[in-house]
């Protein structure tokens, strides 16, 4: 935040409204008004009037979010201090607020005049917080849409090759666990003789065709990423197991806090959302606790992935983004759609978890909430879920999209960590591998897929099977189901796929807030077997090693059993 930026890449997060005035005569004096001040902040950390001023200038800029929780920093240090001189009225603000002395010869007068500046800026900070809260007082919640923020550093902007590099050794790690440890399990499952560890994917640019270069040498195709099989592969092959340690659940219990708001059911792992080998110190249910519904699942994710980058690296160093299971990510900024943050979720939590793990909030610029909210954003747009758990998949988060995909995925396992990724169809060497983000829509309409595909894409989906169908007039979706129309354009599918610039691009789940597709009247294979699943729910037969690619949802996050295909149109 302290980097200077063009004031032609401000994007506001705070919805538009009529009534904001024309900022662009005051964006240089705003944007280095908040360098400065960000600045002061690094210097002198634990003075409470330096996080309300900068809060100030961050509502101005129409980053609600980000004041509010400049505004939540001020009301903790205001209240550790008052705290602390109620105790013993000697104590006395040291330089900068960032230390506290204790003075023998104090008068009560200047105690009084310690207490009610610190009194006053309490209440500047309670201000700031709510007038950033939309929805207050009947909710702590805000408003914004979720756009990059333009003092991102260019390195965090970018995929370099040293981390492609990596990746690929967790591609061919991944393949010799799948012939070493799962051998016999192999042999079972695919009935055939275990097959010579591959790697079977490979990470690659310009999945989609090459760009051509700017006046820099750069082109903008490098950062479109694909995954390719790295040799043929024959149809129905296991290729990969994709473990995760960037993952959330609901936790044990059946009170409707700690459960799906349909069922009153939460996982049914007994030290979940703890691990076995995590400490008392490490304790990560409070979390779901102060959470409900679904999103304590979402809250915990984020928490995770927090403590995974501190746990690896040295959080008074290295940032966060540069952990290599959140560099490979990227974001999903949906231009106009305006979201909903939680002022206890999104702000208290995460700032709270830091400090559990001996962050200093503070004083450490790497954990500032901007950096917070752009790690949520990575987040939402590369996890999976099913109704009671949410994970990030290293691995499986760089597959780009198909309506027609090569390769299925699900959970195998009784941990919900480690996804499974199939070939269905075989597959040659050098072909781009593909998943389907959304198994809902497998075999919908071309409008209904491409509906539900803009929680990933600004655009329409561009797929091989997509723009045949729309290239063919094929809207109704009963076409979709010639085979003989569908073999004939599989051959030509791929060289598609890797001339087209548009095509899609990323991978992973999104929002919460967007509701799915539930196909309670289709009849496909597909549809039937998620009724029957949600049936076992419904009679409390559900098993944690059960899972659906998605689950339905209302606008407000909550489960919805009952939605139809109808919903999504």
């Amino acid at each position: 935040m302290d980097r200077p930026f063009d004031p032609a890449d401000w994007q506001p997060t705070k919805p538009p409204d009529p009534r904001d005035k024309d900022l662009e005569p005051e964006l240089p004096g705003l944007i280095a008004t908040l360098g400065a001040q960000t600045e002061r902040i690094y210097r002198q950390p634990y003075n409470p009037s330096y996080w309300v001023e900068r809060g100030k200038t961050l509502q101005r800029l129409r980053y609600p979010e980000l004041a509010v929780a400049d505004g939540y920093k001020a009301s903790l240090l205001c209240g550790a201090a008052i705290d602390l001189s109620i105790e013993d009225p000697r104590w006395r603000l040291g330089f900068g607020a960032g230390f506290q002395v204790l003075d023998e010869s104090g008068t009560t007068d200047e105690q009084s005049d310690v207490k009610g500046w610190l009194d006053r800026l309490s209440s500047q900070a309670e201000q700031l917080v709510i007038d950033n809260l939309y929805y207050f007082p009947q909710y702590m919640h805000g408003r914004n849409v979720r756009k990059g923020y333009p003092w991102l550093s260019a390195k965090h902007r970018v995929r370099d090759d040293d981390l492609i590099e990596k990746i690929n050794g967790e591609f061919a790690e991944s393949a010799r666990w799948l012939e070493t440890e799962c051998a016999k399990y192999l042999r079972a499952r695919d009935k055939l003789k275990a097959e010579s560890a591959g790697p079977y994917g490979i990470l690659q640019r310009h999945a989609f065709g090459r760009t051509p270069v700017d006046a820099d040498g750069n082109s903008s195709s490098s950062e479109v990423l694909g995954v390719f099989a790295a040799c043929d592969i024959r149809k129905g092959k296991l290729i990969m197991a994709d473990d995760t340690r960037l993952w959330g659940c609901m936790g044990p219990g059946s009170h409707p806090s700690d459960a799906m708001p349909s069922t009153k059911l939460g996982c049914q792992d007994p030290t979940h959302p703890n691990l076995a080998t995590e400490t008392a110190a490490q304790n990560l249910r409070w979390v779901r606790d102060v959470s409900s519904g679904r999103s304590a699942a979402q809250n915990l994710l984020r928490c995770r992935s927090l403590i995974t980058c501190i746990s690896d690296t040295d959080p008074t160093k290295d940032h966060p983004l540069d952990h290599p299971l959140i560099a490979r990510l990227t974001p999903s900024h949906p231009s106009t759609k305006a979201t909903t943050f939680s002022f206890d979720g999104d702000i208290v939590t995460p700032i709270h978890c830091l400090q559990q793990f001996g962050i200093d909030v503070f004083a450490n610029a790497n954990c500032d909430t901007w950096v917070v909210f752009t790690l949520e954003s990575r987040l939402r747009n590369n996890s999976w879920s099913n109704p009671v758990h949410k994970c990030v998949s290293p691995l499986f988060s760089l597959f780009n999209h198909s309506c027609d995909p090569n390769v299925t995925w699900n959970v195998q396992y009784a941990d919900t960590t480690t996804l499974e990724l199939d070939t269905i169809k075989a597959v040659k060497k050098g072909e781009q591998l593909f998943v389907m983000y959304n198994g809902y829509t497998c075999d919908q309409p071309l409008e209904t897929r491409r509906t539900a595909l803009r929680r990933w894409f600004d655009t329409d989906c561009q797929c091989s099977l997509c723009k045949h169908e729309e290239a063919n007039g094929l809207y109704g979706g009963t076409e979709i189901k010639d085979a003989e129309r569908r073999e004939g354009d599989r051959s030509e599918s791929s060289s598609e796929e890797e001339d087209d610039d548009d095509d899609d691009e990323s991978s992973g789940d999104s929002d919460g807030s967007d509701s799915l597709l539930h196909p309670s009247a289709c009849e496909c294979e597909f549809c039937i077997s998620s009724r029957e699943f949600f049936e076992r729910v419904r009679n409390g037969e559900w098993r944690a090693d059960e899972t659906l690619r998605e689950f339905p949802e209302d606008e407000d996050g909550s489960f919805d059993p009952e939605m139809d295909c109808a919903s999504m149109e």
